[in-house]
């Protein structure tokens, strides 16, 4: 079983998903069920909070983790790279599940892709995991002119063509690690002191509501619980372990601006982007982590003017929400704690 978890990326129907599963069916002679964890635009840490009902639930053999190119678009804050991906590796390896890291070529500015590239590989270096540059690799295939519309179609997402040499420049790095296991590898303590080895996600419920008669429970994509909040009504939380760093929502037509109040500090954040088309989960990370006993209290916000994006810059094309679908709180744990399950059934 080889389950691929990232962004949008690996999320796509005709990207590098597929066209690389193909190969490594062809190159082991069989066949092998396909997980995709492919989760949007989250960024490393979105991934390291969704990785236990995504991916180890379904206890693979394999895992590939694309979140470079999102990371490198400003999905996680520089500072909290490297922690994820060391929470990310450390609890698949815990696993016993093999793990490659891959970096896809993406159009971006060369200090930020080195910076998050680095701390990718600060993580690999320790683990002694198989980190692939598909940029770089792509770069020398291309020469001159690696990012041309033939491969990226927009800079970040593979045409079906660019999925393909995506796929075989993998593949034809991948012959060692197919056999390998890691069962007997002893286990490494975290590189970082705020790593997310214990990540948890906390579901939102309708008990978390000042108003639960007006918070209407639904489910994302038939797997995802979420409450539908309308103006006026807040949902309220504090954890009583760890820290709280953020929020998991559902993001789509119907998103705006949202107020998170944390020890008399409200700070607007606005969900709503260019891609919010159709639905998506989305993580919301906050400009600092809230310490346990402090409460949060989250609502829709009336206003379309918000400070920041839930990844960054607000989106120029500004407009207000008229409901809020929350998920749940993201939670990091400094010891193992019993998960809470995120998904329906």
């Amino acid at each position: 079983m080889i389950a691929y978890l990232g962004n949008s990326l690996t999320a796509q129907k005709a990207g590098y998903r597929p066209a690389l599963h193909a190969r490594l069916e062809a190159l082991t002679g069989r066949q092998h069920r396909m997980i995709n964890a492919g989760i949007g635009g989250v960024g490393s840490l979105g991934c390291g909070f969704l990785l236990p009902e995504m991916v180890l639930r379904h206890r693979p053999n394999l895992c590939f983790v694309e979140c470079t190119s999102a990371d490198m678009g400003g999905a996680t804050p520089l500072g909290a790279v490297g922690p994820a991906i060391d929470g990310i590796v450390g609890r698949l390896l815990d696993a016993g599940v093999s793990v490659c890291l891959l970096h896809m070529p993406r159009a971006t500015e060369a200090g930020i892709a080195s910076a998050v590239l680095e701390a990718y590989e600060q993580v690999a270096r320790y683990y002694g995991v198989p980190s692939i540059d598909v940029g770089a690799l792509v770069a020398l295939e291309r020469g001159d002119e690696p990012l041309v519309p033939e491969i990226l179609y927009d800079g970040v997402h593979t045409t079906p063509a660019g999925a393909e040499l995506v796929a075989g420049l993998v593949a034809d790095r991948l012959g060692p690690l197919l056999g390998c296991s890691v069962e007997a590898r002893p286990a490494r303590p975290p590189l970082h002191p705020d790593h997310l080895r214990h990540a948890e996600i906390v579901p939102a419920s309708v008990a978390m509501c000042g108003d639960p008669g007006a918070a209407r429970e639904r489910l994302f994509k038939l797997a995802v619980p979420c409450l539908a909040l309308s103006s006026g009504n807040a949902c309220s939380w504090s954890t009583s372990t760890g820290e709280l760093v953020g929020l998991l929502v559902v993001v789509g037509p119907e998103s705006g601006v949202i107020e998170i109040a944390v020890g008399g500090v409200t700070t607007r954040v606005q969900l709503w982007d260019s891609w919010c088309d159709r639905e998506r989960l989305q993580v919301v990370i906050l400009d600092t982590p809230c310490p346990a006993g402090t409460p949060i209290h989250v609502a829709m916000s009336a206003a379309a003017v918000a400070g920041r994006g839930a990844c960054g810059n607000p989106d120029p094309a500004i407009r207000s929400g008229t409901s809020l679908s929350l998920a749940g709180f993201l939670v990091r744990r400094f010891d193992p704690a019993p998960p809470a399950r995120l998904l329906a059934g």
